[in-house]
């Protein structure tokens, strides 16, 4: 089992070497499936089991829904472009 988990990180790495971009496409890809979250609206987005912490649910809590969805599309919206800067600064 442990050869099998070796041989993958080596792969993987061998991969990431050849090419970087794919990690840009990575962010992009998770930044692009949360926003879609954050704009429908999904309960999933508003963690309710940690405690008095600052989360999207204290902010949903204390500000309201509007404005924990405004953070949210603001915080993927930001991540899919630094996915997307990644991806055409390394495709070059």
């Amino acid at each position: 089992m442990k050869d099998l988990y070796r041989d993958c990180l080596q792969s993987l790495k061998v991969l990431i070497k050849e090419h970087p971009e794919y990690w840009g496409l990575l962010i992009m890809s998770i930044g692009i499936i949360l926003l879609f979250c954050s704009i429908k609206g999904y309960s999933f987005m508003y963690d309710q089991t940690g405690g008095p912490t600052f989360n999207t649910a204290w902010l949903r809590n204390t500000f309201g829904e509007k404005v924990a969805k405004a953070f949210n599309i603001i915080l993927f919206s930001t991540l899919t472009l630094v996915g997307l800067y990644f991806y055409i600064h390394y495709k070059e």
